[in-house]
């Protein structure tokens, strides 16, 4: 799972009324393209975005 935060944003709007290219990926292209599960949430001060992939996409290091 990969979380990614943005944070110290002075005025930010937790409901926006816009969605550009950016938030259509995460939150709908990754879904469709590998299947990924995302979450994005706008909270006063900052962004969280939480992507998990399938297991099948992660890679396994293998040890000899």
């Amino acid at each position: 799972m990969l979380e990614w935060r943005e944070t110290g944003v002075a005025t930010m709007n937790t409901t926006p009324s816009r969605s550009g290219f950016g938030r259509e990926w995460l939150e709908r292209g990754l879904a469709y393209q590998i299947g990924a599960q995302t979450r994005l949430e706008f909270l006063p001060g900052g962004v969280v975005c939480t992507i998990a992939l399938p297991l099948h996409l992660v890679a396994m290091e293998e040890t000899p």
